[in-house]
């Protein structure tokens, strides 16, 4: 399992009238196109097991309205945890940047704690493995594959043995 962080991002603006008043306005919808372009431009120098996506929540509600708010909800994966961690780092800062560029205020929300990737303990595996065949239940053999999703077990994980099969 991959190492996962969830990010919030809010973007806080000024509203303002687009055509009669729109240099009174700080267009917090700007601030997230910029952020949203700033992560598909980090997403070519990331390593190959990262994964960034996100979707953007609000938006803005009318097209004659500078958006005083926008939110979205990004996910932040990696191969590990010291890996994953960089990366919150790297996108927290391009989220700033945006900010700093628009004059708009960042709210940055991890809502829930990070999940680690998974460590497998191998021997654990193997002798779970013998028993389980002497069972009759055939289990595969515990190999190291490069993690695709992301689960809490991962925190489990870092705690006590654990073993996850495909």
């Amino acid at each position: 399992a991959l190492a996962c962080r969830e990010a919030i991002v809010k973007f806080h603006g000024q509203a303002a009238h687009a055509a009669a008043d729109p240099f009174n306005g700080i267009n917090a919808l700007d601030a997230m196109i910029l952020f949203y372009n700033g992560i598909g431009a980090l997403r070519q120098h990331v390593k190959s097991d990262a994964r960034i996506h996100g979707v953007i929540t609000d938006g803005g509600h009318v097209a004659n309205v500078i958006p005083d708010y926008t939110a979205a909800s990004f996910m932040i994966r990696a191969g590990n945890l010291t890996y994953m961690n960089e990366l919150v780092e790297k996108v927290k800062k391009i989220a700033e940047g945006a900010a700093m560029m628009t004059g708009a205020r960042l709210e940055w929300i991890h809502p829930s704690p990070a999940n680690s990737d998974m460590v497998v303990n191998y021997p654990l595996a193997e002798a779970m493995k013998v028993h389980l065949d002497a069972l009759g239940l055939t289990m595969p053999e515990a190999v190291a594959e490069e993690g695709q999703g992301s689960t809490d077990w991962g925190n489990v994980s870092y705690v006590v043995p654990s073993v996850e099969t495909s």
